[in-house]
């Protein structure tokens, strides 16, 4: 079970807000009976006094609760770059300086945001490394990309974390 039910409706339109560049936000509610929400406010209360792990405790207390949440809407939010990143994004690279862009970002919203920014060109080839596990994997997919010239590298941090264990 997650916190809503899956429906393709949802995964094709946070991926198409995703790839605008937009921050998205799923809005779900869950009702609760009287004693479903005792029992919460018990367990939580409980979490929130604990010595240790408190953090850890309190996240899956409330993770507890959502779960199987009805689907209200879903909303996409422009995050507008600050003045001076395109500048300054420029200046970096005209000094030879490679720049990174380390974000949490959905890969689509991520490749939209490195487009508007001018880290890459409107042109320029992107290639999107697909999730690795392992060295031989890792080693594939970048032989792949460096077949490619002048290329932009979107990663994730997990197929990030395989390359640089093997490939330092």
């Amino acid at each position: 079970a997650g916190i809503v039910q899956y429906n393709d409706w949802l995964e094709e339109e946070c991926g198409n807000m995703a790839r605008e560049g937009l921050r998205v936000l799923v809005v779900a509610k869950k009702s609760l009976t009287e004693e479903q929400y005792q029992d919460f406010e018990a367990r939580y209360v409980q979490a929130k006094l604990s010595v240790h792990d408190r953090s850890l405790k309190v996240a899956t207390v409330i993770e507890s609760l959502e779960m199987e949440m009805e689907l209200l809407c879903l909303t996409g939010v422009e995050d507008q770059l600050q003045a001076d990143v395109r500048p300054t994004l420029e200046t970096l690279r005209n000094a030879g300086i490679k720049v990174w862009m380390l974000t949490g970002d959905k890969l689509e919203t991520a490749t939209c945001t490195a487009k508007n920014a001018h880290l890459v060109t409107r042109t320029q080839d992107i290639h999107i490394f697909r999730l690795v596990t392992n060295r031989g994997e890792a080693h594939l997919e970048l032989n792949a990309f460096r077949r490619k010239h002048d290329c932009a590298l979107v990663i994730s941090g997990d197929s990030l974390e395989v390359c640089l264990k093997y490939y330092e």
